[in-house]
């Protein structure tokens, strides 16, 4: 009997090699070592699209925690912590702090080493994947650099244009929110990678602020056409509309230490968050529900989970450090055991290998395709 045709055999290796696991890329590394043909398709273009395009979401990678240099360098350093196959040319980003991660894309906060107080806040946009880091430009004046006054995310620049397939090499926009105490007001700005600027500072007229307002140091949240940040003093989330540049203010009911809150993002598509009761060891998990107009939205609790049977042990002081969107993962750190991940479907636990100079409970989840030949565009 003949062989089959030379196209034919490509066909079906393709085909196989599109099933193989997104959250396992050494399974890829591994199949482009077996010979030519798969090597060259695996590393093609055309393989990277149809296998963002087969799997649709992009996998859990890993999650960046905050540490130190080491070796009597007090400089904060944003380390990759792996929960997949992935390994990081470079993971550690010394003297910089991971504050948002989306469509493969870390925005860091370079730390002001030497200034008391800083002068102002130096932003970094960095792909893992390819090691390509892309300062931006300072922010204006205006804006100061206190901790917890401001909070910041990269977007794409797409929008809802763009299906967010294979977007990490084009254009990206970063909002910058900062609290304004003399006027109470929210300013925002954003920057545009294609115009390599940022843009007019726009006031928000619609949330007014008090004295000890600040942000809760995680990512922000987006969903649809805004971001949403946990407020640490009031006990609301800010709603910053990125059309119209207005922030609001939504109610969280009943009132919760933003402490011990992690902002969620729903399977339908609502908003919702997470908290643990920490004397009963419960993961409470809310949703939000709108009615006919907006002031009826609330918070339902909807499910809990004992901690103490997912753990198949007590766990001193467990405290939620992170959620990894579209991948439904949580991130919980104890007091002696360090970071664990959760799946909220099915509740299975992992532990997450960190090591001794991860000191912060708060974690930025890095989510994002890899393939073998992946490389930054000239």
């Amino acid at each position: 009997m003949a062989p089959p045709p030379a196209e034919l055999v490509e066909e079906i290796v393709e085909e196989v090699l599109l099933r193989f696991p997104p959250d396992d890329p050494a399974s890829l590394v591994r199949a482009a070592l077996v010979c030519r043909l798969w090597r060259r398709l695996v590393s093609a273009a055309a393989f990277r699209r149809r296998f963002r395009e087969f799997h649709r979401t992009a996998p859990l990678l890993g999650a960046l925690c905050q540490g130190k240099c080491g070796d009597g360098d007090a400089r904060p350093t944003s380390l990759f912590v792996p929960t997949s196959s992935f390994r990081p040319a470079h993971a550690a980003r010394y003297g910089w702090r991971a504050v948002d991660a989306r469509r493969g894309r870390v925005l860091l906060e370079r730390w002001p080493w030497g200034a008391r107080p800083p002068l102002r806040t130096e932003l970094a946009v960095w792909d893992p994947v390819t090691g390509e880091q892309r300062e931006l430009p300072s922010l204006p004046m205006q804006f100061n650099v206190y901790p917890r006054t401001w909070a910041a995310a990269v977007l794409c620049a797409g929008g809802g244009n763009c299906d967010h397939l294979d977007c990490r090499w084009g254009s990206f926009l970063v909002v910058f929110m900062d609290i304004k105490h003399n006027s109470n007001k929210i300013c925002s700005c954003v920057y545009s990678s294609e115009l390599a600027a940022w843009g007019e500072q726009t006031f928000s007229d619609r949330l007014r602020c008090r004295r000890r307002d600040c942000f809760k140091p995680e990512p922000g949240v987006l969903m649809g056409n805004s971001l949403y940040f946990l407020f640490n003093s009031n006990h609301g989330i800010v709603r910053y509309d990125l059309t119209t540049r207005e922030a609001s203010m939504i109610d969280i009911r009943p009132a919760f230490n933003p402490q011990d809150i992690v902002l969620m993002t729903m399977d339908d598509g609502r908003l919702g968050f997470a908290t643990i009761d920490k004397g009963r060891l419960k993961l409470n998990l809310w949703s939000r529900v709108v009615g006919r107009d907006d002031k009826e939205a609330r918070f339902v609790q909807f499910r809990v989970i004992d901690l103490l049977k997912v753990f198949n042990a007590p766990k001193r002081w467990p405290r939620l450090s992170g959620f990894a969107h579209g991948a439904g993962v949580l991130f919980i750190w104890t007091l002696l055991d360090g970071l664990y991940s959760m799946d909220i479907k099915s509740e299975e636990v992992r532990k997450v290998p960190v090591t001794r100079y991860c000191h912060s409970v708060d974690v930025v989840p890095y989510s994002s395709f890899h393939t073998p030949g992946t490389t930054a565009p000239p």
